[in-house]
């Protein structure tokens, strides 16, 4: 039985129409899932730091540094920052509360893609507490002196680079309120 062109052009139509309501509803999971995803990566950093975090994150122009936060409360200035690091062996998605000075205060895994990422290891970010500011993180230069970065990886440079922008970025952002 041959077909009409009426009746294509309408079959075409439904196809179309049901790709569209599709299309529609993972953009609608999607939302759901994001906006939990936030929701978890602000009380993670609110349990970090002991303190509410701010309603709207600042902008930050690192695709390494997803959200920043303004941390109000008692005390020093604080800020929160949600940030991404990558390595061949994995990704992970990170907590960090920073001072104003870009000292890094504490850090905490939110999310990684895999269990042998190198920063799942219990004492990864030790040697970053308390640096920034003043105390410049190891960088890709410091790599030829061993004593500045004994056993260093490559994940570890890539972290203190992007913890080193983060400091930055904190600063910046304390000087703009202050």
């Amino acid at each position: 039985m041959a077909r009409t062109k009426k009746e294509s052009l309408v079959e075409n139509l439904l196809v179309a129409l049901a790709m569209g309501l599709l299309a529609l509803l993972v953009a609608g999971v999607i939302l759901v899932v994001k906006s939990g995803s936030i929701a978890r990566e602000r009380a993670v950093l609110s349990d970090l730091a002991g303190r509410p975090v701010a309603a709207q994150p600042a902008t930050v122009d690192d695709p390494s540094i997803r959200r920043l936060y303004r941390l109000p409360g008692q005390g020093p200035t604080l800020f929160g920052a949600v940030i991404d690091l990558d390595s061949r062996s994995g990704s992970a998605v990170v907590a960090a509360v920073v001072a104003a000075d870009g000292q890094i205060q504490s850090v905490r895994i939110i999310d990684t893609s895999s269990p042998r990422a190198p920063f799942v290891g219990a004492d990864w970010f030790a040697s970053f507490l308390g640096r920034g500011g003043d105390r410049p993180f190891p960088s890709r230069t410091d790599a030829r002196n061993l004593a500045a970065v004994s056993g260093a990886t490559e994940s570890f440079l890539e972290t203190g680079a992007v913890l080193g922008r983060l400091s930055v970025a904190v600063r910046a952002l304390a000087g703009e309120k202050s």
